[in-house]
């Protein structure tokens, strides 16, 4: 079982961040018609990259974006609890703040901004 609180969440995306450059600007992928949690096999958004830090395996990933969209939606939510990924509410806020923030063009500075602005 994986269980995301929040800090969880916090420490996983400024992973993501470091990892990728506070600078970077999240695209959908060549081929693609909207964000994705996968592409062709690896993790694609932030949000994504996070989840599979967290070990979410990439397949999970692929079927979130199949079966589900925004983080923040309750079926998306119950997918990934059937797949034994908890997140908390508060967690989820975080996610969703730096998701939305990244799907409007942000870069990844400003989505970790977002997303901590979601944090009690």
């Amino acid at each position: 079982m994986i269980h995301i609180d929040t800090q969880y969440a916090i420490t996983l995306l400024k992973q993501v961040v470091e990892e990728r450059g506070e600078g970077f600007s999240y695209k959908v992928p060549q081929g693609a018609t909207r964000c994705l949690y996968e592409w062709q096999g690896s993790p694609s958004c932030g949000v994504g990259a996070a989840l599979h830090k967290a070990g979410v395996p990439v397949h999970v990933l692929a079927k979130l974006d199949d079966a589900c969209g925004e983080i923040a939606d309750d079926e998306t939510r119950e997918f990934l609890q059937e797949n034994q990924v908890i997140l908390t509410p508060d967690a989820t806020r975080v996610l969703w703040g730096f998701q939305g923030s990244q799907d409007n063009g942000a870069n990844y500075a400003s989505a970790l901004r977002a997303a901590l602005e979601h944090t009690d």
